[in-house]
């Protein structure tokens, strides 16, 4: 009976003890919620020492600390508290829980004052703006995973403005490899990619440039210092060079280089020839100005295919790139050479004879063709094929290398005009297709002898185009010039019109993918494309024909010149290149041979005339070679 009281007894003090507990938990709470921290920390106390295992004592413990108008506030130990009132909560008798409940006091809230605690701490640690306070909301705030982010944010944010501050590339790299989930990464990778490229060519050398773009061929600044090798390399060791291994050596290594064409230019003016006059004598010289065959021929022509010919004792012969003759000079007068045959004119018996020869000086067919000296009644093969006169009818059609009329003798020859040379009304085999001429009109065969198109067409007689005699052009481009009585137009090889030119102007075959056209009302010149479409206008009193990208002009009529005593005009052609910009800072005359071509440029040189003589300039408007002597 004595223990039954003594239990009884034991189990209302517990009861007593819970209910005098969660009396002072009630009043604890409201004096945290009035802010009367100095009383609420006396109950929790009191709460705490008669039951170290209270969950509410240190769940208001924990709203205590958090709070930021207490003095002592503290949100680590706010975080410890509610760690241990978590803990005891999930061993409350349910009667316990049901108690709490009333009072608010529930695992949600717990969170809830976790995650609230959580963010001040953060942004406490960021005013701070103390890394050793970032990393400790980082460790004890990891089941908080956006508290956890926001203070790895922040640390990057500070990692990085540090990194900034050093700004070298190794600081960005180490950046990124420490901290590779940072926000910052792309920019520390861009920053180091700059940095690295800036820093390891800062000498600004063709070499470090080479060795960097090797080194790092994944940078995405490796294409930019192999430009600024390939620029740097061509400028110091190739454009200068007198170096045939040097050029090719560039071209083969740099192949897209927007250098290797102009290296290949270089290449291809170094191993070409070009005629030039000293006294009355002719000789060659090579890309670089030097001669290369002596002045020693009474007249020369241009090389073509490794052949040149030249004239001595009033008879021509052929000589090739050494300067040794291969073909004697025994013709009256020889054409240059076309793939691997030329035609030559010999007396034999007062009777001038025309006949093909191979590059050896063997005839190439039997058969030859009388002329009286004053037209040629053969033609240079073009595409395999080449014009010849008929005998017996005068008509011209097309032979193969065996002699045989391909295209039959139906056309036109040529058309002498009094007091001038006269004009050959075809042209040779271009792009697939020859102008011919007969009593049904004019226009363009195929090599069956097929009109592509046919009717009374012409084309300009302007001699900006030809050096006499006058040929008829066909495509070029992919364009041929057509004119009638009232219109011009260019036709494509389908035979359609592709380009219509407007009334009241005059038009130009296309050259280097582009055509002259002239404005008799405005008398300026317009440059277009196989498109049609205008690229440039220029005010101009004569233009010629683009080759090499560049182009003569003369921009303003010479000086009227009254008595061969008045002075020398000064001179007026220019350079310009495809936007109408004027090349040089000089102006020049152009040589009165049709050997030069109006000036244009040929594998990278043309010749001019500077200050009377006779002068060879490069594309950058240097000189290479000048005679010793004005031209006459």
């Amino acid at each position: 009976m004595k223990v039954l009281i003594l239990n009884i007894l034991l189990l209302f003090s517990i009861a007593s003890l819970a209910v005098t507990q969660t009396d002072d938990l009630e009043k604890a709470l409201k004096a945290l919620k009035e802010k009367d921290f100095n009383a609420a920390k006396v109950l929790i106390e009191q709460i705490i020492t008669k039951n170290s295992f209270d969950a509410g004592g240190y769940y208001a413990l924990a709203v205590y600390y958090a709070d930021n108008d207490n003095k002592p506030h503290d949100y680590y130990k706010s975080l410890d508290y509610l760690i241990l009132a978590e803990k005891y909560y999930s061993t409350l008798t349910t009667k316990e829980l049901a108690n709490l409940q009333k009072l608010g006091v529930t695992l949600h809230e717990m969170q809830k004052l976790k995650q609230s605690i959580g963010q001040q701490a953060v942004q406490e640690a960021i005013s701070s703006q103390n890394p050793a306070a970032i990393d400790k909301v980082i460790s004890k705030f990891s089941s908080l995973p956006d508290v956890v982010e926001k203070a790895i944010e922040y640390k990057n944010v500070m990692a990085f403005e540090d990194t900034k501050r050093v700004n070298t590339y190794q600081a960005y790299q180490n950046f990124y490899i420490k901290y590779p989930s940072a926000k910052q990464v792309p920019e520390a990778k861009s920053k180091y990619e700059q940095l690295l490229y800036e820093s390891l060519t800062s000498d600004q050398t063709w070499q470090s440039y080479q060795k960097f773009y090797k080194s790092y061929p994944n940078s995405p600044y490796a294409e930019r210092a192999k430009k600024q090798y390939e620029k740097l390399y061509y400028e110091q060791n190739v454009a200068s060079s007198t170096s045939a291994n040097t050029i090719e050596r560039y071209i083969t290594e740099n192949p897209s280089s927007v250098y290797a064409p102009k290296a290949k230019t270089q290449l291809q003016s170094m191993s070409s020839l070009f005629p030039i006059r000293v006294g009355d004598t002719w000789g060659f010289i090579n890309g670089n100005g030097q001669i290369v065959i002596p002045p020693i021929y009474e007249r020369v022509g241009k090389f073509a295919e490794g052949m040149a010919r030249v004239r001595k004792n009033g008879k021509w012969g052929i000589i090739n790139t050494k300067g040794k003759e291969i073909i004697p000079p025994i013709y009256e007068l020889i054409r240059d050479f076309s793939e691997g045959v030329t035609a030559v004119i010999q007396r034999k018996k007062k009777v001038l004879e025309a006949f093909y020869i191979d590059s050896t000086g063997k005839q190439l067919f039997a058969k030859t063709y009388v002329t009286d000296g004053s037209y040629w009644p053969i033609h240079s093969f073009q595409e395999g094929l080449a014009v010849v006169e008929d005998p017996e009818s005068h008509k011209v059609g097309f032979i193969n290398k065996k002699g045989e009329f391909v295209v039959a003798p139906l056309f036109n020859s040529y058309i002498p005009r009094k007091g001038a040379v006269g004009t050959y009304p075809f042209s040779s085999f271009s792009e697939g297709y020859a102008w011919v001429k007969n009593e049904e009109g004019t226009g363009l065969i195929d090599k069956n002898g097929v009109f592509l198109i046919k009717g009374s067409y012409n084309q300009s007689l302007l001699d900006t185009l030809s050096a006499p005699p006058f040929y008829y052009k066909s495509f070029s481009s992919g364009m041929c010039l057509l004119e009638e009585s009232n219109s011009s137009f260019y036709i494509d090889r389908n035979a359609k019109k592709a380009i219509t030119i407007p009334v009241g102007f005059t038009a130009l075959p296309f050259s280097d993918e582009v055509a002259w056209t002239y404005s008799k009302y405005d008398k300026k010149f317009y440059l277009i494309d196989n498109k049609g479409k205008t690229i440039l206008d220029i005010p101009a009193f004569k233009v010629y024909p683009f080759h090499e990208d560049r182009a003569v002009i003369q921009k303003d009529a010479p000086a009227n010149r009254v008595y061969f005593y008045d002075q020398t005009p000064d001179p007026t052609y220019s350079f310009i290149d495809k936007t109408g910009k004027l090349l040089f800072d000089f102006k020049f005359d152009i040589p009165n041979d049709p050997l030069f071509e109006y000036s244009s440029f040929k594998n990278g040189l043309a010749c001019v005339l500077l200050n009377g003589k006779q002068t060879y300039i490069n594309k950058e408007g240097k000189v290479v070679w000048q005679s010793p002597e004005r031209w006459n």
